[in-house]
């Protein structure tokens, strides 16, 4: 969160957002627009999240699909919903739930990952925040089969062999299950990432937004051919990620 905590004390916009490189923000209207008619009082925008699922129509390019939100009632009755993987899952998501947040600049608070605090957290001020309902976030957790499976192994080399940050505990059973079975690994992505579509939608949980990066890439990127497809994204990771990606050919462990 250092790079964070920096941009904000430096930040000249109204705004930060900090998020993570596979975070979109997917918004009904133009974002500058709903942002300048937040109130003063509000610190900070939450975002709740959808996340990335297969889709019976997906294109084979690592930026398409369909998204889930979080299940809101008990863990017990999303087990009977979506079966005994669900407990693998933080809500029927296999990241975050939490969203992130937009935060308004200049203000006495401290960044964390989701959600700020005040910099003072045991006698500063409440931090004053509002939930939109026409911005999203959008999460691509795991950009597809092989990269999510490397990044369950990537997070359990970094905890058991550098001192990293303990997984939460959907993650500590996501990266035990792939250990447990290496050989099903694919198939475990898929029960994870290819739900019941249509329990999701008659509980109002299914998300088809209109999302396509490609005009963007050509304004920012002109000229730049850029390889959209899970190929690439598999290609990249065979040639520079073996050591992790062990796993996914039947390796052991990740060792450093």
């Amino acid at each position: 969160m250092r790079n964070a905590r920096h941009a904000y004390s430096l930040c000249q916009s109204d705004w930060l957002l900090h998020c993570d490189a596979d975070e979109f923000v997917w918004t009904q209207e133009q974002l500058g627009d709903y942002l300048s008619e937040v109130d003063d009082e509000t610190d900070c925008c939450a975002l709740s999240v959808a996340e990335r699922i297969s889709a019976p129509d997906m294109q084979p390019t690592f930026l398409t699909g369909a998204f889930r939100r979080p299940f809101p009632g008990k863990k017990a009755q999303g087990r009977a919903t979506f079966g005994k993987d669900y407990d693998l899952t933080n809500r029927g998501l296999t990241g975050h739930t939490q969203g992130k947040c937009f935060v308004r600049t200049g203000r006495d608070l401290r960044l964390s990952i989701h959600r700020p605090k005040a910099a003072l957290a045991d006698d500063g001020p409440t931090v004053k925040r509002i939930a939109p309902d026409t911005v999203e976030l959008l999460h691509f957790e795991g950009l597809t089969t092989r990269h999510w499976i490397f990044k369950m192994m990537r997070m359990a080399d970094a905890f058991a062999n550098h001192d990293g940050m303990p997984p939460a505990p959907h993650r500590k059973r996501q990266v035990a299950a792939l250990l447990a079975d290496p050989a099903e690994a694919d198939a475990l992505h898929d029960r994870l990432k290819q739900p019941d579509y249509a329990a999701l939608a008659e509980l109002g949980l299914l998300q088809r937004p209109p999302f396509d990066v490609t005009q963007a890439l050509a304004t920012y990127f002109p000229g730049e051919a850029i390889d959209l497809t899970n190929a690439s994204v598999d290609l990249w990771l065979s040639e520079h990620k073996q050591g992790i990606t062990a796993l996914m050919h039947g390796g052991q462990r990740p060792q450093p």
